[in-house]
């Protein structure tokens, strides 16, 4: 088997503790408060590419893994998000402070996108979604979590996920 790396979407809703259930065999029960997070675990991807935009809640990511929020990082990142200010240079803060916590056991990506007004948007998100991924070896494998679809009513009309909250 190759490498796996998921794609997941962090959005703009703060995020409360949640049980899911993975439709596996066998079943796999997680509680988590970002689901991208439990997908992780559950599918044991050696990558999680976390995509989201300047006013996204990035803060939310050290504090579901369980670091603090009390730092100098936390505190730039939390009046980054409420000013919906989030850049690059702050979020590979973020990605390197994730790693380091990591120590090896999944490597974080974090990627911002625009919001996805309009089709230039939409067209930039799914570039970014595509960036990195190597297809030049067929064995890797590369989840897309589309959960956080289900918040718009458009897609949640012809998407079925195998996945549901328990």
């Amino acid at each position: 088997m190759g490498r796996r790396s998921l794609t997941t979407f962090l959005g703009n809703n703060r995020y409360e503790p949640t049980c899911y259930v993975l439709d596996a065999t066998p079943p796999r029960h997680f509680t988590t408060r970002f689901v991208g997070l439990g997908l992780a675990e559950a599918l044991d991807v050696q990558t999680l590419r976390v995509l989201g935009t300047s006013g996204s809640m990035w803060y939310e990511l050290p504090d579901a893994l369980g670091i603090t929020n009390s730092d100098e990082l936390g505190v730039t990142l939390l009046e980054a998000v409420e000013q919906n200010r989030v850049d690059a240079p702050l979020l590979a803060r973020l990605e390197h402070a994730l790693n380091e916590r990591s120590q090896g056991k999944r490597r974080f990506e974090l990627r911002l996108i625009p919001y996805g007004f309009g089709e230039a948007e939409q067209v930039k998100v799914l570039q970014v979604m595509a960036e990195g991924h190597d297809t030049q070896n067929a064995a890797d494998e590369h989840p897309l979590d589309i959960s956080s679809l289900w918040e718009r009513p458009p897609c949640r009309k012809s998407i079925t996920v195998p996945i549901r909250r328990a």
